[in-house]
């Protein structure tokens, strides 16, 4: 029944005693909230039915139905009297040590009580320790450059007088000697290096004294124990902002990478063969298109057809890139297939080092993902699964 369209309808409400009580309905009166009906006796009872609301291996505790009158005439059951007591309990005990809302300012009523006590000795009783104002402080921990000087000198060789407690000095110190050092320092973007060996050089040429390098950082020229065609090619891209980065990498390393067959997309691939010239012992791969017109997408073709080992991708972090979802495919490709990825400049030339050796020693199993397929080590899992949808579906 509803009273939509009927102003001198009653409001039909059903309380716990399954009583119907005619109340009068008012014209002004709110709108009543949302009731349901219960014809079938105790609310609770409603679920007693019903499946896996509890745990298996734990009773269904059964509620005691019988009722208690008290001296107002008003009744309940003992369900409902424990839970009265315990809620009685709760607050008297919270009570206890605290003014009540009567005793209070009423501007008060709705801040936080002051917690009582230390939390340092709140907290001893369950093992923790805590500070107090009177307890002293521990010693802090010594500066890294202090703990540095208990290790052993990072290189005893060094003849210069250096302290090998500061690396950062040490990185200074063998750039500025190295004949690779500015290109190393603009790679990395340090500006503050890349000016002092501006100045070494500026000061050598108006003293017109030879700059003398030391061997410390070098792109040696070595004999490689595998040929090109025997590995798996190795890709280099770069978007737009970070190709004159990319381009310094490859002249700092480019002996290392002419013993790969390399590829990448256009504009590298262009570059690579300036750099190289008309060196015919430098072996090129496919040659891909530019990265927003799919140049990403055919290098993860060449990658899922067990064709790539490994791809340096200097990455522009400052600029929006229209194919993002290529970048992020192949990003994620060389992840499903363990493919070795160095996106940014100082991650290809920590493992350029890897690759020398690599090479040199003949020793494969450094660069694993250049001679044989790998994969996440989730793939496992995610076949598992793949496995169980194709059985289920086969009978349908």
């Amino acid at each position: 029944m509803t009273t939509e369209n009927n102003p001198d309808a009653e409001l039909i409400v059903s309380n716990d005693d399954a009583e119907l009580n005619p109340q009068p309905a008012s014209e002004h009166a709110p709108p009543s909230p949302s009731i349901v009906l219960n014809d079938d006796g105790d609310f609770s009872a409603q679920f007693a039915n019903l499946e896996g609301l509890a745990n298996p291996d734990e009773e269904i505790a059964t509620r005691d139905t019988t009722i208690h009158k008290y001296d107002d005439g008003s009744e309940t059951d003992a369900f409902d009297g424990g839970v009265n007591g315990v809620s009685s309990k709760i607050q008297s005990e919270l009570q206890i040590g605290r003014p009540g809302l009567t005793q209070r300012d009423p501007s008060a009523r709705y801040m936080s009580l002051s917690r009582e006590g230390n939390f340092s000795e709140q907290i001893t009783g369950i093992g923790l320790t805590g500070f107090s104002p009177n307890s002293a402080r521990p010693a802090r921990r010594p500066s890294f450059s202090l703990q540095l000087q208990h290790l052993e000198n990072l290189d005893e060789t060094d003849t210069e007088s250096i302290s090998t407690s500061n690396a950062g000095s040490l990185i200074d110190h063998r750039m500025r000697r190295s004949s690779l050092g500015a290109s190393l320092s603009k790679l990395f973007g340090l500006g503050d290096l890349e000016s002092l060996i501006d100045d070494d050089n500026k000061k050598s040429t108006e003293e017109n004294e030879a700059t003398t390098y030391e061997d410390y950082i070098t792109d040696p020229v070595f004999e490689s124990r595998f040929q090109p065609d025997q590995m798996r090619c190795l890709a280099l891209v770069a978007h737009n902002h970070m190709k004159p980065a990319m381009k310094t990498f490859v002249m700092a390393n480019k002996n290392l990478l002419c013993k790969f067959k390399l590829t990448g997309t256009n504009t590298t691939m262009t570059m690579l063969r300036e750099v190289f010239g008309d060196d015919d012992s430098v072996k090129f791969g496919p040659t891909c298109t530019s990265g927003p017109l799919g140049g990403d997408a055919e290098l993860v073709a060449i990658m899922c057809t067990e064709n790539l080992g490994g791809c340096i991708f200097f990455q522009d972090p400052m600029s929006a890139h229209p194919h993002q979802a290529d970048i992020e495919c192949l990003s994620r490709q060389a992840n499903v297939h363990n493919v070795l990825m160095m996106p940014n400049p100082a991650t290809a030339y920590a493992c350029m080092e890897s690759m020398r050796i690599a090479l040199k020693e003949g020793r494969a199993e450094i660069i694993p993902s250049f001679f044989k397929t790998l994969q996440s080590p989730s793939v496992a899992e995610y076949k598992v699964r793949q496995a169980r949808v194709v059985k289920r579906n086969a009978g349908k």
